[in-house]
């Protein structure tokens, strides 16, 4: 007879695979298993899925109503997709990072929002590629003056200034005479 241990074993074993295993099928030989217990019912689950436009960038996607609910509530009623929500979320980071404001997510909406009608807009200045350079340029811009906002006391009286040349540690090492060629 067998130990419980081994049946556990066998019984996780058919679990992991539903078509069974070699320790299963010697498990249910032995009638420590009946096949019954462990059969996988045959009726698939249906999620139902809608199509939903992104109010930002206008990407379309197939969500759970569930899930644009939720969405929906936590963005003011918009539904807006998840590169979207990323953007926004690094725009209210900005925000708070300025102080402008302490949750800064209805102001960081709006700002991304802006973004993406100027964008998308059918009046641009040139041509795309035109367009994209100028976006990357105002990002790139965005997050170097915030790096420099940011920071409290740009050097801190306690601190020592760095090494200079003739102060290193280099220079009280002895030189060695070049060998002649």
């Amino acid at each position: 007879m067998a130990s419980i241990d081994s049946v556990t074993v066998a019984e996780d074993a058919f679990r992991m695979k539903p078509e069974g295993t070699a320790m299963a099928t010697m498990a249910m030989e032995r009638g420590l298993l009946s096949k019954d217990v462990f059969q996988v019912p045959s009726q698939s689950v249906v999620i139902e899925t809608e199509k939903v436009r992104c109010e930002c960038c206008k990407l379309i996607e197939d969500c759970t109503p569930a899930y644009i609910a939720h969405v929906k509530d936590l963005y003011y009623g918009r539904w807006i997709c998840g590169l979207c929500e990323e953007a926004v979320k690094e725009e209210q980071r900005q925000i708070q990072l300025s102080k402008r404001n302490e949750e800064g997510l209805e102001d960081a909406l709006r700002e991304h929002m802006k973004v993406c009608i100027q964008f998308n807009s059918r009046h641009r200045i040139g041509s795309p590629v035109a367009d994209i350079s100028a976006a990357v340029r105002k990002l790139l811009r965005r997050n170097t003056d915030t790096q420099f906002t940011s920071r409290s006391v740009p050097s801190s009286p306690n601190r020592q200034p760095p090494l200079d040349r003739v102060n290193s540690c280099c220079s009280a090492l002895p030189r060695v005479p070049e060998a002649p060629l």
